[in-house]
């Protein structure tokens, strides 16, 4: 097992250019003895697209372009994206009065495709829910990937393209 490591940390502006690795030098440290351990080991899979970010931010530019991105990344490397769409349900009267709120946050952080539904049409898409939902958000656009797949198939890529992985090797700090 290696030692912990400290190391100056910086940072890798995402280019959505396909000779982005063959730009850098990388080196993936993972703490434990195997991939997909940890925090990717509980990843939900979601792919979110960012409807409900506060506008401006560094979380909602992030989110949008990572959805891009990941979707892009999916394509060239062959890793299923299932568009499964969401739905924000409100179940009691305050939520319900909300959702066009929801619906405006959306279009303001670029996604325009989410629509209000009334309770009939919610319980008519979704005839198993519970008759106490009073409607929902339809969000077409989020996703979901296969939680394991997806990080190997990342970590593949970067290694066929010149990087390192060592594994049993902890970070445990960084400078600016």
């Amino acid at each position: 097992m290696c030692s912990a490591a400290r190391f100056n940390t910086w940072r890798l502006q995402v280019c959505p250019h396909d000779s982005f690795f063959n730009s850098c030098r990388c080196i993936l440290l993972e703490k434990q003895s195997q991939l997909i351990t940890g925090a990717s080991q509980g990843n939900s899979a979601l792919l979110h697209v960012g409807f409900d970010a506060k506008p401006g931010t560094v979380e909602q530019q992030c989110v949008r372009e990572g959805f891009s991105l990941m979707m892009h990344l999916h394509k060239q490397l062959h890793v299923p994206v299932k568009r499964v769409g969401a739905l924000i349900i409100a179940w009691e009267q305050e939520q319900l009065s909300k959702l066009a709120d929801i619906v405006r946050l959306a279009a303001e952080n670029g996604v325009h495709n989410c629509v209000q539904l009334t309770r009939e049409q919610l319980l008519q898409r979704e005839p198993n829910l519970s008759p106490l939902a009073q409607g929902a958000v339809y969000v077409p656009d989020e996703a979901v990937v296969d939680g394991w797949l997806t990080p190997m198939s990342y970590a593949a890529q970067a290694v066929a393209n010149g990087a390192v992985i060592r594994r049993d090797f902890e970070v445990t700090g960084g400078m600016p």
